[in-house]
């Protein structure tokens, strides 16, 4: 792989930005602490692949951003007054999210465990969120994208416990994204390889495969069409050893789901669960198209229905 370590390479080379010591050191330090009690509890994702059931090699865990109204009807976060909502869904879907009724499914199974961001998340949240609103505003807006202010209203995390921890090549799911989604990842603990490569349909002359470091406290923002466009991938690496988490990485993957792609804006397939929402990839003419189709990595053989929207 071709390996980019300053800033300025990364976002001359792909669609990420890469920014380092991003939290007060002593905040990431903290959080460091914080998350490693809390992935304590985390599960490893189970799904079937070539007729074979797989368990992920890292651990994972769903957490939302807590919103409630004061008596006036002011929205408040986490006891702030603030000018807008920066939670999660509208009202229905949090309605729904709170009786377990057609809430969230990551994975390919409802998110029965959903968490809500800790002190210490939420202090880390409005810095990430800050910085990204501020590399945006130099940036073009896509056609699909948030056009308003990016929310870090929910953090999908992880845990990888060795060296040996990984994640395979894959872009970030849609759902409740929406298309062109900005998703910022926080890097905490042992240092770790971030691999990027081009979809094959768009490059007619390949690119090599980039690695980018993840030192302790950096975070890696991946601009939209990165998702579209690119895949990337947490390979196995041996790595040196962070002085509070040893071989371990903590990873907060801060996104923003938009209240017009939430659970109830989802159709459900044949198999009579929630569909994915996925991007064209595999033909260059059809880039910049989305659809809905079935998934059924969960079911007992991993087949999928026709479903198709």
């Amino acid at each position: 792989p071709r390996a980019y370590h300053r800033p300025e390479d990364v976002a001359s080379n792909t669609p990420c930005t890469l920014h380092l010591n991003i939290l007060p050191k002593d905040l990431a330090d903290r959080l460091l602490r914080h998350m490693l009690d809390e992935s304590r509890a985390w599960k490893a994702s189970e799904f079937w692949l070539f007729e074979r059931k797989v368990t992920s090699p890292h651990t994972t865990a769903l957490y939302i951003r807590e919103i409630a109204n004061d008596e006036s009807g002011k929205e408040k976060e986490n006891g702030k007054e603030q000018a807008g909502n920066e939670g999660v869904g509208g009202e229905k879907d949090e309605k729904q999210r709170k009786e377990g009724q057609g809430g969230y499914w990551y994975n390919g199974e409802p998110s029965k465990d959903v968490r809500y961001f800790s002190d210490l998340m939420e202090e880390a949240a409005r810095v990430v969120q800050t910085k990204v609103r501020l590399v945006r505003q130099d940036r073009s807006v896509l056609s699909f994208e948030e056009k308003g202010p990016w929310k870090a209203n929910v953090s999908v995390t992880n845990f990888y416990p060795t060296s040996q921890s990984s994640v395979g090549w894959h872009s970030d799911r849609l759902n409740y994204l929406g298309p062109q989604p900005t998703i910022a990842s926080l890097s905490l603990g042992a240092s770790r390889p971030f691999r990027l490569k081009r979809r094959p349909a768009l490059d007619n002359h390949p690119t090599p495969t980039i690695s980018v470091e993840l030192p302790h406290n950096s975070l890696i923002i991946m601009h939209p069409p990165c998702q579209e466009e690119w895949t990337h991938q947490i390979p196995s690496h041996r790595v040196g050893l962070h002085s509070v988490s040893g071989p371990a990485r903590i990873n907060l993957t801060f996104r923003m789901y938009r209240p017009e792609w939430g659970p109830s804006s989802v159709p459900k397939c044949h198999c009579g669960i929630p569909a994915i929402l996925k991007s064209v990839v595999k033909q260059q003419h059809g880039f910049g198209r989305y659809f809905y189709f079935c998934d059924a990595r969960k079911a007992s053989d991993g087949d999928k229905c026709s479903f198709f929207q």
